[in-house]
């Protein structure tokens, strides 16, 4: 599985008009090979909460969730259950997201 990364968007909305912004040769060089460690599911209202700031420690998180298994970045998948939103987080090592983004085609 692949994915790209934006580095400390403030918002998930910030993150996601950057990627989309992208061109394909653009994605294809910024694309890393991932692993999902974890899955985390939020409410509706969690999920606003958090993706409206991302620039704030998450207590979800943990530090072992970044860094590399394999070669493959580790990542967090972050779920809204009541619409199926998700996004994923590389920590690599920190409290917050510090690198947020979203599955490629590989």
């Amino acid at each position: 599985m692949y994915a790209v990364f934006v580095r400390k968007p403030t918002t998930l909305q910030e993150a996601r008009e950057l990627i989309e912004d992208l061109t394909p040769r653009e994605v294809n060089k910024a694309k890393r090979e991932i692993v999902v460690v974890r899955e985390i599911e939020l409410s509706d209202a969690e999920y606003t909460k958090v993706t409206g700031n991302l620039t704030n420690d998450f207590r979800e998180l943990k530090k072992e969730d970044g860094g590399f298994v394999e070669g493959k970045d580790k990542t967090v998948e972050i779920r809204n259950k009541d619409t199926g939103e998700t996004f994923l987080i590389r920590t690599e090592g920190y409290l917050y997201p510090a690198y947020v983004g979203y599955v490629v085609s590989g």
